[in-house]
């Protein structure tokens, strides 16, 4: 299977969410991440209509996983940071939501609701400390694997068996493909606006840079 990595998700979702409607983004996802996991065993990727999206039987039990995207425009929030986004150029908008709408800014995450609470996905969006920024999930991941606090422990710890499927932070950057938004040796995170307090402050844009 070739894969395509300029094709726009949006195109053959009917105008709905590309990350639960799309069936090429389904069949990419399929096609990706389907592959052996750092315990030898395949993590072999079936589709699930009942729920939805993809599914995936290990030896530890079921993984429902649902697609989300890990760039945000942040074009569709209020409050100050309208006249921030109102600075840019629509076009530039415009190219960044069809990057956005590219296998490269995909990536797998559970998707089943536990005991009713809310699911990773959401959790990113709702938490004010990261406000959907994927460097910010990415450095909550770092932190679960080395069992320290953040803003996302008590949703990572709700889905500790997916996590567990990789056993450390490299092999999760390096099955994910992930390379180029962590440093050499896999310490640190490389967040997308520089080096800032992390979780303290308002992690939306502050400015336009120049």
């Amino acid at each position: 299977m070739s894969l395509d990595v300029r094709f726009d998700f949006r195109t053959d979702s009917n105008g709905r969410d590309p990350d639960s409607h799309s069936k090429t983004l389904r069949r990419y996802h399929k096609f990706l991440w389907s592959k052996q996991l750092p315990s030898g065993e395949v993590l072999y990727l079936m589709d699930n209509m009942s729920k939805r999206y993809l599914v995936f039987s290990g030896a530890d039990g079921e993984h429902f996983l649902t697609s989300d995207s890990i760039a945000n425009s942040f074009s569709h929030q209020s409050g100050k940071i309208v006249s921030i986004i109102s600075q840019i150029e629509p076009v530039l908008i415009e190219d960044f939501r069809t990057l956005n709408s590219t296998i490269g800014a995909s990536i797998l995450f559970p998707g089943n609701r536990i005991d009713g609470q809310a699911t990773i996905n959401a959790q990113r969006g709702f938490n004010h400390y990261i406000a959907d920024r994927f460097d910010l999930t990415l450095e909550c991941i770092r932190r679960h694997y080395l069992e320290i606090e953040s803003p996302l422990s008590a949703v990572f710890t709700r889905y500790d068996s997916f996590f567990k499927l990789f056993e450390d932070f490299r092999n999760y950057v390096d099955f994910f493909l992930l390379n180029d938004l962590v440093s050499a040796d896999y310490s640190e995170v490389l967040f997308f606006t520089g080096d800032e307090p992390l979780f303290g402050t308002s992690p939306l844009p502050k400015d336009v840079p120049s």
